[in-house]
Protein backbone atom coordinates (compact mmCIF):
# COMPACT_ATOMS: atom_id res chain seq x y z
CA UNK A 1 0.00 0.00 0.00
CA UNK A 2 0.71 3.50 -0.41
CA UNK A 3 1.61 5.94 1.92
CA UNK A 4 -0.35 9.13 1.36
CA UNK A 5 2.12 11.49 1.74
CA UNK A 6 4.17 9.26 -0.95
CA UNK A 7 0.85 9.74 -2.92
CA UNK A 8 0.08 12.98 -2.81
CA UNK A 9 3.87 14.02 -4.02
CA UNK A 10 3.43 11.81 -6.77
CA UNK A 11 0.37 14.01 -7.70
CA UNK A 12 1.94 17.06 -7.08
CA UNK A 13 4.65 15.71 -9.46
CA UNK A 14 2.41 15.17 -12.22
CA UNK A 15 0.39 18.86 -11.98
CA UNK A 16 4.13 20.51 -12.03
CA UNK A 17 5.32 18.18 -14.92
CA UNK A 18 2.34 18.82 -16.74
CA UNK A 19 2.07 22.35 -16.02
CA UNK A 20 5.98 23.24 -17.33
CA UNK A 21 6.32 20.45 -19.97
CA UNK A 22 6.65 21.62 -23.14
CA UNK A 23 4.50 19.95 -26.02
CA UNK A 24 0.56 19.42 -26.62
CA UNK A 25 1.11 15.98 -24.54
CA UNK A 26 2.33 17.24 -21.48
CA UNK A 27 5.68 15.19 -21.75
CA UNK A 28 8.93 16.70 -21.80
CA UNK A 29 12.10 14.87 -21.99
CA UNK A 30 13.10 16.53 -18.50
CA UNK A 31 10.21 15.15 -16.84
CA UNK A 32 9.77 12.18 -17.90
CA UNK A 33 11.57 10.65 -14.98
CA UNK A 34 9.26 12.08 -13.07
CA UNK A 35 6.15 11.55 -14.45
CA UNK A 36 7.11 7.71 -14.31
CA UNK A 37 8.46 7.72 -11.02
CA UNK A 38 4.43 9.09 -10.54
CA UNK A 39 3.17 6.72 -12.32
CA UNK A 40 5.03 3.80 -10.56
CA UNK A 41 3.38 5.11 -6.95
CA UNK A 42 0.04 5.96 -8.36
CA UNK A 43 -0.26 2.83 -9.55
CA UNK A 44 -0.61 0.45 -6.33
CA UNK A 45 -3.81 2.84 -5.55
CA UNK A 46 -5.04 2.92 -1.91
CA UNK A 47 -6.93 6.14 0.21
CA UNK A 48 -6.14 7.93 3.07
CA UNK A 49 -8.83 8.46 5.71
CA UNK A 50 -8.90 12.14 4.44
CA UNK A 51 -9.60 11.23 1.29
CA UNK A 52 -12.80 9.64 2.49
CA UNK A 53 -13.77 12.81 4.59
CA UNK A 54 -13.19 14.45 1.53
CA UNK A 55 -15.00 12.19 -1.16
CA UNK A 56 -17.94 12.33 1.71
CA UNK A 57 -18.12 15.79 2.40
CA UNK A 58 -17.91 16.63 -1.82
CA UNK A 59 -20.79 13.62 -1.80
CA UNK A 60 -22.87 16.05 0.66
CA UNK A 61 -22.66 13.06 3.18
CA UNK A 62 -22.10 12.78 6.88
CA UNK A 63 -20.06 10.25 8.44
CA UNK A 64 -19.05 9.62 11.31
CA UNK A 65 -15.34 8.37 12.53
CA UNK A 66 -16.09 5.23 12.75
CA UNK A 67 -18.51 4.97 9.36
CA UNK A 68 -15.25 6.42 8.04
CA UNK A 69 -13.10 4.14 9.08
CA UNK A 70 -15.11 1.15 7.77
CA UNK A 71 -15.11 2.68 4.32
CA UNK A 72 -11.73 3.50 4.12
CA UNK A 73 -11.43 -0.06 4.88
CA UNK A 74 -13.67 -1.25 2.28
CA UNK A 75 -12.48 1.01 -0.84
CA UNK A 76 -8.81 0.01 -0.04
CA UNK A 77 -10.63 -3.80 -0.07
CA UNK A 78 -11.85 -2.67 -3.42
CA UNK A 79 -8.63 -1.16 -4.49
CA UNK A 80 -6.40 -4.45 -3.53
CA UNK A 81 -8.60 -6.57 -5.16
CA UNK A 82 -8.18 -4.69 -8.63
CA UNK A 83 -4.51 -4.99 -8.08
CA UNK A 84 -4.66 -8.77 -7.73
CA UNK A 85 -6.92 -8.93 -10.71
CA UNK A 86 -4.25 -6.55 -13.04
CA UNK A 87 -1.33 -8.93 -11.78
CA UNK A 88 -3.36 -12.17 -13.59
CA UNK A 89 -2.04 -12.95 -17.25
CA UNK A 90 -4.96 -12.31 -19.23
CA UNK A 91 -3.61 -12.42 -22.55
CA UNK A 92 -4.50 -16.11 -23.67
CA UNK A 93 -8.27 -15.50 -22.76
CA UNK A 94 -11.14 -14.53 -24.86
CA UNK A 95 -13.74 -12.44 -23.87
CA UNK A 96 -17.20 -13.68 -22.75
CA UNK A 97 -19.90 -12.50 -23.92
CA UNK A 98 -21.55 -13.01 -20.42
CA UNK A 99 -20.10 -13.90 -17.42
CA UNK A 100 -21.67 -17.46 -16.37
CA UNK A 101 -20.60 -18.90 -19.57
CA UNK A 102 -17.19 -19.78 -18.12
CA UNK A 103 -19.53 -21.46 -15.45
CA UNK A 104 -22.05 -23.05 -17.02
CA UNK A 105 -22.38 -22.97 -20.95
CA UNK A 106 -25.90 -24.06 -20.20
CA UNK A 107 -27.16 -20.87 -18.59
CA UNK A 108 -25.36 -18.36 -20.83
CA UNK A 109 -27.58 -15.77 -23.35
CA UNK A 110 -28.71 -17.61 -25.94
CA UNK A 111 -29.37 -15.25 -28.85
CA UNK A 112 -32.48 -16.04 -31.00
CA UNK A 113 -32.04 -15.27 -35.00
CA UNK A 114 -32.99 -11.59 -35.60
CA UNK A 115 -35.96 -12.56 -37.83
CA UNK A 116 -39.48 -9.89 -38.78
CA UNK A 117 -42.22 -12.03 -36.40
CA UNK A 118 -45.23 -8.80 -36.60
CA UNK A 119 -46.42 -7.62 -40.45
CA UNK A 120 -45.87 -3.86 -40.69
CA UNK A 121 -49.46 -2.02 -39.41
CA UNK A 122 -48.39 1.51 -40.10
CA UNK A 123 -51.05 2.68 -42.20
CA UNK A 124 -54.05 0.80 -39.41
CA UNK A 125 -52.19 3.05 -36.72
CA UNK A 126 -51.86 6.40 -38.36
CA UNK A 127 -55.63 5.73 -40.09
CA UNK A 128 -57.33 7.48 -36.92
CA UNK A 129 -54.46 10.38 -36.74
CA UNK A 130 -55.94 13.81 -38.01
CA UNK A 131 -52.78 14.23 -39.88
CA UNK A 132 -50.07 12.20 -41.75
CA UNK A 133 -47.50 12.50 -44.28
CA UNK A 134 -45.09 9.59 -45.63
CA UNK A 135 -45.43 7.51 -43.12
CA UNK A 136 -45.02 10.25 -40.49
CA UNK A 137 -47.41 12.25 -37.88
CA UNK A 138 -48.00 15.71 -38.62
CA UNK A 139 -48.88 18.07 -36.01
CA UNK A 140 -49.71 21.78 -35.38
CA UNK A 141 -46.89 24.57 -34.94
CA UNK A 142 -46.50 25.26 -31.58
CA UNK A 143 -42.98 27.54 -31.37
CA UNK A 144 -41.93 29.76 -33.69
Amino acid sequence: MTRPGRRASALADVAEARKTAPGPTGYGSSNFNIMRRARRVLSTMSLALSDVKRIANLSRLELTEAQAGETLEKLNGIFALVEQMKAIDTSGVEPLSHPIAAIEPMLALRLREDAVTESNRREDYQQPAPATQDGLYLVPKVIE
